[in-house]
């Protein structure tokens, strides 16, 4: 018998007990069934989020009054939430994974808005905070009114930026922004998430990329896009190959339903394209695809 081994193997699994513990508690006050269905029975925004507000997301919704700001609700909850999984975590590298998504929504926030200014529109409101990277930081790397500095970016968001820039001055469509800006995304959290050689994790990862292939094979189709950006857009850590997308691209957009029945896609593809067609819009699949990973947890 290795006492020491036993012992660190020990101490390895109950380094979490603490937070275990917490996290446990916390459940307890989840939204559960019941009172999602009360929500959903309110007679008015008002009411519901007068409910909301007398639970555990006091905090976050007491100043809100108007149905109008729910969502300032919403980010500040998430901003209480990330705050206490840094308090909790063991491992920051680890947990700053799921705050470099955000690094790369301000990174898309802001690059449209640069290019957008014209238009006048603020892009503020859609800016989190719940990043690593300072939102000035990014607004700095972005305008191309302001001189640059080396090494402002780190260079995975640097060369998100560029590729971005370069898609985007080739094709003049703000959507390749977001499919450049993702392909970046996905592929870093996916390469630091298998430093930890973690199954779950990584599965988790694994779903992230099958679904931002199946919606840029979407997405494509809908911009006429071309199959040879189609292949340098798809993820190659998925378990659908990437060659099931490429080969099918010439195939109508329904056809992808079909080729993925008999995955764990399969309903979720079928009702999105769907809806994609009476609707022109990816939002069904936002949808699906987010209570897919939710469901995965």
């Amino acid at each position: 018998m290795n006492t020491q081994q036993d012992y660190l193997s020990y101490k390895e699994n109950t380094k979490y007990g603490y937070a275990s513990g917490r996290l446990r508690v916390m459940e307890t006050r989840l939204l559960n069934r019941n009172a999602i269905m009360r929500l959903l029975e309110a007679d008015s925004a008002h009411e519901t989020m007068r409910m909301i507000s007398e639970g555990d997301y006091a905090n976050a919704f007491s100043g809100i009054t108007q149905a109008i700001d729910f969502d300032t609700g919403l980010k500040l909850e998430l901003e209480r939430v990330y705050k206490l999984i840094d308090e909790l975590s063991l491992d920051p590298e680890l947990t700053g994974i799921f705050r470099a998504k955000w690094d790369f929504h301000n990174l898309k926030v802001l690059l449209k808005a640069s290019y957008l200014a014209e238009s006048k529109l603020s892009f503020d409101e859609a800016l989190s905070s719940l990043g690593s990277i300072p939102i000035e930081t990014l607004r700095l790397a972005v305008d191309p009114n302001e001189e640059k500095k080396e090494g402002i970016l780190p260079d995975y968001i640097q060369s998100a930026l560029e590729d971005a820039r370069i898609q985007y001055a080739s094709t003049q469509n703000p959507q390749m922004i977001d499919i450049i800006i993702d392909y970046h995304s996905h592929s870093f959290m996916f390469e630091q998430a298998s430093k930890y050689k973690n199954k779950f994790l990584c599965g988790y990862f694994e779903a992230v990329a099958d679904l931002n292939n199946i919606r840029n094979f979407i997405r494509l189709k809908m911009l006429n896009g071309n199959i040879r950006l189609l292949d340098v857009v798809l993820l190659p850590f998925g378990s659908i190959e990437k060659k099931v997308f490429l080969q099918h691209f010439d195939d109508s957009v329904e056809s992808l339903g079909s080729v993925l029945n008999n995955t764990s896609y399969g309903e979720l593809v079928i009702e999105a394209i769907r809806r994609w067609s009476d609707e022109n819009s990816l939002s069904t699949f936002e949808r699906l695809a987010d209570n897919y990973l939710v469901n995965y947890l």
